[in-house]
């Protein structure tokens, strides 16, 4: 009698170690994931710090640039028909 009911408290003590590591693992897991999440947000961050600053100066610059070779071809004599 004594014997079983030992047997039966070793198998409850078991059963919550393995659920204690079962969810150590899915804790892990949760971590993992959420540093991961963390990162792509930094960068999206990042990412919008480039959008809002830099790409507008290029963005402009670009525009700029483009304008110059326009200005050039309307100054340039066009070629004349001859018959």
């Amino acid at each position: 009698m004594m014997n079983a009911t030992l047997m039966s408290k070793q198998k409850a003590i078991n059963f919550y170690i393995e659920e204690s590591a079962k969810w150590k693992q899915e804790l892990e897991t949760e971590k993992i994931e959420n540093e991961r999440i963390r990162r792509l947000l930094l960068s999206y961050s990042t990412s919008d710090y480039l959008i809002d600053r830099v790409y507008p100066t290029v963005a402009g610059m670009e525009a700029f640039q483009d304008e110059k070779p326009k200005e050039k071809k309307d100054c340039a004599k066009k070629p004349t028909e001859t018959k």
